[in-house]
């Protein structure tokens, strides 16, 4: 670590060492297990009204009191990459998971783009906007919540993707995005009124769309999903 122009910063390669480590401690804790236990810890979050989580910054006029936010959304980001990776017991997981919350903490409050005051956000000028931008970039992608309602993802996908016709599409992909759509719609009724990860099987989805082929539930799945690891 080095000061630079009165501020704290970690070198390259020190970084890439620091999130290797909170990788490798979701990895053993278990992707899956964590992010349920991260989503149960945002469940009072949660308005069911709006069908979204309300993670908003903490400031006040004379600071707020507390230390740095767990950056949630960098959290579960490395999470989804070791989904069913877990190597430990409980006991040893839940050591390895708030060891990994501490440490990307830690790491996060770093980049001090975490505002405190609500002053912080106001009067900036033409010379400061760029970088006041860069942090509220970099702080919506460690601390905030990627979201959209569920009820409104089959029509947002027909309305994307309205300029690609079904005969293209065919070709193409081997699917139109109508059926995309009712695939993303299915997953959306199954997993209703739940928050946190859910588990659903091909044979459970594929129940409720009898009319689609099997061939382009699978690709269609594997469009909307990640490789494993």
């Amino acid at each position: 670590m080095a000061i630079t122009n009165g501020a704290a910063e970690i070198e390259h390669q020190e970084q890439i060492r620091i999130a290797d480590c909170i990788e490798a401690r979701l990895a053993e804790a278990g992707g899956l297990e964590v992010t349920a236990s991260i989503f149960d810890s945002l469940k009072r979050s949660y308005d069911t009204s709006l069908d979204r989580y309300h993670i908003p910054r903490r400031t006040s006029t004379v600071g707020r009191d507390g230390g740095p936010s767990i950056p949630v959304s960098y959290l579960l980001n490395l999470c989804v990459k070791h989904i069913g990776t877990r190597t430990m017991n409980h006991s040893q997981a839940e050591m390895a998971a708030h060891s990994a919350y501490a440490l990307a903490t830690a790491y996060a409050a770093t980049f001090d783009v975490e505002p405190y005051n609500t002053f912080e956000t106001l009067f900036h000028t033409g010379s400061n906007l760029p970088r006041f931008l860069m942090e509220i970039a970099v702080y919506d992608g460690m601390f905030n919540l990627a979201q959209a309602r569920p009820g409104w993802v089959e029509k947002t996908l027909r309305s994307l993707f309205e300029w690609l016709d079904d005969d293209t599409a065919l070709h193409h992909l081997g699917w139109t995005i109508g059926q995309a759509a009712r695939v993303a719609c299915e997953i959306v009724n199954i997993t209703s009124g739940q928050s946190g990860p859910c588990i659903f099987t091909h044979s459970s989805l594929a129940k409720g769309m009898s009319e689609l082929p099997s061939t382009v539930l699978t690709s269609i799945l594997s469009v909307f999903s990640h490789r494993a690891r």
